[in-house]
């Protein structure tokens, strides 16, 4: 009887959680799902918008790959006040170097939504939500990605532990939204990325038989293209 009121307990609370966040949470948007910064100016933009009716102040900073503070990128202004409805347009540069010049790197802009404190209401549970995409550096030197699928090299490298491995033979860091395998959706494909110049496995549920590889990208824009299928044997 215990163990049943307490998990009613916790169903109501995260119902009240899910209630305030869907009211009044998320007010904060950018207008795209990442940034590429050229190496030619060392510079890119990113629109933020508080379509809500009430203010926020807003938090931004780049992080490295794996949470690092120190990175060679700074955004301005890295502390706003929004009012509703209003724009705002975030500035990336780069202004240091250690970065390499033959291939693609990436950071995480994050962009952190503090709502203002109600003052009629003590009892208001407040929320600080975080909104994080991916910051692009691409050196001057190597173009731009074209024909993505011709950068993509797959194999089966272990059949008898149906370990896929994907070369990524171009300067550029391919960014997956989905992996198919003979129309499976391949989970661990969500958001995974092929490093510039690298082999990266994949392990696969299975792999008896034949199999068709069919991938969807996402381009520089957010957009989603669909490559074409690769068979495998």
């Amino acid at each position: 009887m215990v163990k049943k009121n307490l998990t009613l307990m916790i169903w109501a609370v995260w119902l009240l959680v899910f209630i305030f966040w869907s009211s009044s949470s998320f007010a904060v948007q950018l207008n795209n799902t990442r940034v590429v910064v050229p190496g030619a100016t060392d510079f890119g933009t990113v629109v933020v918008k508080n379509p809500s009716s009430e203010p926020f102040v807003v938090q931004s900073w780049i992080e490295g790959p794996n949470g690092e503070m120190e990175t060679p990128f700074f955004v301005t202004p890295p502390l706003l006040r929004m009012d509703a409805k209003e724009e705002f347009l975030l500035n990336i540069m780069k202004v240091a170097g250690g970065l390499p010049e033959d291939r693609e790197s990436y950071f995480w802009l994050n962009v952190l939504e503090i709502p203002r404190e109600n003052e009629n209401n003590t009892n208001v549970l407040m929320f600080a939500v975080k909104t994080r995409i991916k910051v692009f550096y691409r050196p001057e030197g190597i173009g731009y990605p074209e024909a993505v699928e011709n950068y993509l090299e797959w194999t089966l490298s272990d059949p008898n532990h149906c370990i896929l491995t994907l070369n990524n033979i171009s300067a550029f860091i391919i960014n997956f939204s989905a992996i198919n395998i003979n129309d499976e959706l391949l989970e661990s494909s969500k958001g995974f990325m092929a490093m510039p110049f690298s082999a990266q496995s994949i392990e696969l549920p299975s792999c008896s038989g034949a199999l068709r590889i069919d991938a969807t990208v996402i381009n520089d824009y957010g957009a989603l293209v669909r490559l074409s299928p690769v068979p495998i044997r």
